[in-house]
């Protein structure tokens, strides 16, 4: 990541199960062996998202979205979490490996 001040931003479509569900955004600084969560979400929301990764400046990092679920059904169903528009993706700021 560069230097100085990284605010990641992303569009999110959320529809998740209050306090038993969670989206996380994590962030590797060694390759993937170990991850430091850095923004937990829960619930339901629509709009965008900003996560403050000033932490990790000038580190070469993994960014990963994770959703986890309980293996219960929640009525009325939740839908999940879309991710969408990442603009430091879009215009390659940031290099992402699967």
């Amino acid at each position: 990541m560069p230097n100085g001040i990284i605010d990641l931003s992303f569009h999110s479509d959320q529809d998740i199960e209050p306090e038993f569900d969670f989206g996380l955004v994590d962030v590797s600084i060694d390759s993937g062996a170990t991850w430091s969560t850095v923004a937990t979400y829960t619930g339901a929301f629509l709009g965008e998202r900003n996560v403050d990764l000033t932490a990790f400046a000038g580190h070469n990092a993994l960014l990963r979205f994770r959703l986890v679920s309980d293996q219960l059904v929640s009525t009325p169903v939740d839908l999940g979490w879309s991710i969408d528009y990442v603009p430091g993706l879009m215009h390659g700021d940031y290099q992402f490996a699967n």
